[in-house]
């Protein structure tokens, strides 16, 4: 067992361990999801942590290759939600944590640092679960919307760990897939998010879809009240050459808040 599957260990009973009435716990089930999702882990303590790995043989160094230290050569994690980020083959490779206490000051997401196993701009979250056979994709933001997305029966669907889309993550989305769905925020930063897709990697265009959600509302919120996404529509179609893109996509946003409340 390397360091990180050893370190993943700790963050999955410290979890199991955390009462139902705790915050995250709490949090979770308020977001609609499965709280008993085995995608969780806690981080406590990073001092004890450190110590369970010094314990079992683990050094600085085994800690440092596998970008779980800061400068400080503590571990990075404390006091967070943990997702396990793993390889296509099922390995765990680095984590993202979600503060609750400090999130102003501590940053709301932190990744693991760049390591011999990991760098967040060439994978994506959710890849151990991935279908090769099925050349659908979704492509959304956030972790929790990967984790709502598969609970209401969606495959295939990856997050960019905390990064915009890159040109690696591209260049393997078009070699998986036969059909690309972005599905972003209906807010300013969906908005950005499509554009960027839509002008910087034009190789997908054709391949390529968008779900833009109504009321600003992310796929973890949209889902909480609805059994599926609205329908999608291809990227291509989506953008009208005698109007910006974001002013196209800005309109979409209104006629479908339009449609929402005149149904109400």
């Amino acid at each position: 067992m390397n360091v990180i599957d050893f370190v993943n260990n700790i963050y999955k009973k410290q979890y199991k361990e955390l009462p139902i009435t705790h915050q995250i716990k709490q949090d979770i089930i308020n977001r609609g999801l499965d709280v008993n999702n085995d995608c969780y882990g806690y981080a406590g303590s990073n001092f004890e942590v450190k110590k369970a790995c010094i314990r079992a043989g683990f050094k600085d160094k085994d800690l440092q290759e596998a970008g779980l230290l800061n400068k400080s050569n503590n571990i990075l994690f404390y006091n967070r939600l943990m997702f396990d980020i793993k390889s296509v083959d099922g390995d765990t490779i680095a984590f993202t944590g979600r503060d609750y206490n400090n999130p102003d000051k501590y940053g709301k997401y932190m990744n693991s640092m760049s390591s011999i196993y990991y760098d967040k701009g060439d994978g994506f979250y959710n890849m151990d679960k991935v279908d090769f056979n099925n050349k659908n994709f979704f492509v959304v933001e956030g972790l929790f919307d990967v984790i709502a997305m598969n609970e209401k029966g969606y495959d295939n669907v990856l997050a960019s760990c905390g990064t915009g889309i890159t040109q690696s993550q591209i260049n393997q989305l078009y070699l998986l897939a036969d059909d690309i769905t972005f599905v972003l925020d209906g807010d300013e930063a969906g908005v950005n998010a499509v554009k960027k897709v839509y002008e910087n990697f034009p190789e997908i265009r054709d391949k390529s879809n968008v779900v833009i959600l109504p009321d600003g509302k992310d796929p973890c919120e949209y889902l909480k009240d609805n059994d599926k996404l609205p329908d999608k529509v291809k990227m291509k179609e989506y953008f009208k050459e005698d109007k910006s893109i974001e002013n196209n996509i800005l309109s979409k946003i209104k006629e479908e808040r339009s449609e929402r409340y005149e149904s109400r």
